[in-house]
């Protein structure tokens, strides 16, 4: 696993785009479309907000747990 945040594109994008979307991030100009934009980021922001974590919008370690993954990247 690696961190996942704005500019990085694919499979890995969308299925981070589905799991916001399941723990009620909004995503509603392009929803799960793979690719890590503004909206991404903003929903990244909010869930992390929402977790205490701090708002980088970036998916990492303290981010996936938050989306019911588990992290196995880089510390």
């Amino acid at each position: 696993a690696r961190a996942v945040g704005r500019g990085d594109r694919g499979d890995v994008v969308e299925a981070v785009q589905r799991a916001l979307l399941r723990v009620g991030a909004r995503l509603p100009e392009f929803g799960a479309d793979g690719v890590a934009g503004d909206e991404f980021v903003a929903a990244v922001r909010w869930l992390q907000a929402r977790e205490g974590l701090d708002r980088d919008g970036v998916v990492a370690e303290l981010t996936v747990p938050a989306l019911g993954g588990v992290w196995t990247g880089p510390r």
